[in-house]
């Protein structure tokens, strides 16, 4: 082969790989909010958005944990986010909000959000670390931070969010 030719094929290669990558790094979230506070989590263990829904208290159960809701037949647990997180805020009705249903490891759970935006697909090689100064309860939860034009967009690993949260309420029951 002509070194030229092989010249050609092997930025072709580089430039399949880069591409391969690329595809790679770009997942799907659902971008939400709380509070003043924009979020994303990866949308596979999402399974539906829906309207609040009425939520029977459940008692001795940490103050995140709202209740249970009849979903389609199915007792649903339901966290509240700014609860666990301890935002400002926290357990403060909001006009309009919703209710993220969850699918992780077989287990189905309500999220509450006080609105969810859209789906987007990021890069996940351009997220960044929380700054230093980000630490304390629920630091641990956050995979990295994503900027959006106008917004800083928390990329949350929910997985370890409801396995927290899943622990803290056994403690409890």
């Amino acid at each position: 082969m002509e070194p030229e030719v092989q010249m050609n094929n092997n930025n072709r290669l580089n430039r399949e790989e880069e591409q391969i990558e690329a595809d790679f790094n770009m997942q799907k979230v659902l971008w939400f909010a709380l509070g003043y506070e924009e979020y994303g989590i990866n949308v596979e263990h999402v399974q539906t958005v829906i309207d609040m829904a009425v939520l029977t208290p459940v008692p001795n159960t940490p103050r995140f944990c709202r209740g249970v809701i009849n979903l389609r037949g199915n007792l649903v647990p339901v966290v509240d986010l700014k609860e666990m997180f301890q935002m400002q805020g926290a357990g403060a009705p909001v006009q309009n909000e919703m209710m993220v249903i969850l699918d992780i490891e077989g287990m189905r759970v309500g999220m509450l959000v006080d609105r969810v935006n859209e789906v987007l697909e990021i890069d996940f090689s351009r997220l960044q670390p929380p700054p230093a100064s980000v630490s304390g309860f629920g630091a641990e939860y956050i995979i990295g931070m994503f900027k959006l034009t106008t917004q800083i967009l928390i990329v949350v690993d929910i997985e370890k969010v409801i396995s927290i949260a899943r622990e803290m309420i056994s403690k409890y029951s």
